[in-house]
């Protein structure tokens, strides 16, 4: 199908740019920012 055919497509590009981690699986690393906000009183 033509989903099937994209969702191979698609795995294989991320192979190309994403290492496989130890269990086989595509880890996606994106940038994270985390703010803590406190209120002064």
């Amino acid at each position: 199908s033509e989903q099937q055919l994209f969702l191979t497509r698609y795995h294989q590009m991320l192979e190309e740019q994403y290492p496989l981690q130890e269990n086989g699986q595509i880890l996606l690393a994106f940038p994270r920012l985390f703010i803590v906000a406190r209120r002064t009183e």
